[in-house]
C-alpha cells in the first residue's frame, strides 16, 4: 500500500477524500488543506452518522484506521498525477512508474487545447488586451494549487517545434510584464493542455469562445473558468 512521504505536508490541492457510497466530499465540507487528523475525524463523524452503510460496506470506524485509509487515498492521487515527490516507496514494492504522456505535435496541441499554443499565439498577435494584473494574479493563485496543474516539465507535453513556440510566447509575455508571483509554480493544465503562465492573462470571453462544453467538463470544480463562466 502506498503512503505519503510526509503526513504533515499538503499535496497539491490539499489532502482530500470522497466517500464514494454517499458522495460525501471533503472539499465541500472542510476548509482547504485540512490536516490528515482533521480530515480523518470528519470522515469518522460522517460514517458514524450512517451506521447502516458502515455495516453494509464494512467501513473502518476507528480514527487510526481511517488515517491510514486517507493516507493511501491521497498517495494514490499523487501517483496518478505523477507527483512522486510526495509519496514514499514502500520497501519490497516496485518503484512508481514514470508517466510520460505522448508529446503533442504543434497541430495536435492547438486542437486539443483550443486555447493552447495556437490560440494564445493568435491572441497575442491580434493585440488582445490582457486582464488586469490583479485578476491574473488571482487566477494564478488558484492554478498553482490545482490538482490539474501538472508538476512535471511542461516541455514534455509538446514536440520540439511546439515547445519552442510556447517558450517564445512566454518570453514575449515577460517583455510586456505579463507575469505573476506564481509563475514558477505554473506549468501545463492537464485538463486542457494550456501553458498556464500565458492562460491566466487571457480574457475570459475569449477562453469561453474557444472552449467546448466537453472541454469545460474536464476542468477542476474550483477552476476560475468554471466559477466565472
Amino acid at each position: 500500500m502506498a503512503r505519503l512521504r510526509d503526513r504533515n505536508k499538503q499535496i497539491p490541492g490539499g489532502l482530500r477524500y470522497i466517500q464514494a457510497e454517499t458522495g460525501w466530499n471533503s472539499t465541500k465540507h472542510l476548509a482547504p488543506g485540512p490536516s490528515l487528523r482533521a480530515l480523518a475525524t470528519a470522515i469518522l463523524n460522517h460514517r458514524r452518522g450512517n451506521p447502516h452503510l458502515a455495516l453494509l460496506h464494512g467501513w473502518k470506524m476507528t480514527l487510526e484506521e481511517i488515517e491510514i485509509e486517507v493516507e493511501a487515498y491521497n498517495a494514490k492521487i499523487c501517483i496518478d498525477h505523477g507527483w512522486h515527490d510526495y509519496v514514499a516507496v514502500v520497501q519490497g514494492e516496485p518503484s512508481f512508474p514514470k508517466y510520460q504522456p505522448p508529446p503533442r505535435t504543434l497541430a495536435e496541441g492547438a486542437v486539443a487545447a483550443k486555447v493552447g499554443a495556437k490560440i494564445l499565439l493568435k491572441w497575442l498577435g491580434d493585440g488582445g488586451n490582457p486582464v488586469h494584473n490583479a485578476e491574473a494574479e488571482r487566477r494564478a493563485v488558484i492554478c498553482a494549487v490545482c490538482p490539474r496543474n501538472d508538476r512535471g516539465d511542461w516541455t514534455r507535453f509538446f514536440t520540439v517545434p511546439a515547445a519552442e513556440m510556447i517558450r517564445k510566447q512566454i518570453e514575449a509575455a515577460k517583455s510586456i510584464n505579463l507575469t505573476t508571483t506564481k509563475d514558477a509554480e505554473l506549468n501545463v493544465c492537464d485538463a486542457c493542455g494550456c501553458p498556464l503562465k500565458l492562460k491566466v492573462h487571457v480574457p475570459l470571453p475569449y477562453i469561453l469562445k474557444h472552449t467546448s462544453p466537453e472541454e469545460m467538463g474536464k476542468f477542476h470544480e474550483d477552476c476560475w473558468i468554471i466559477k466565472n463562466a
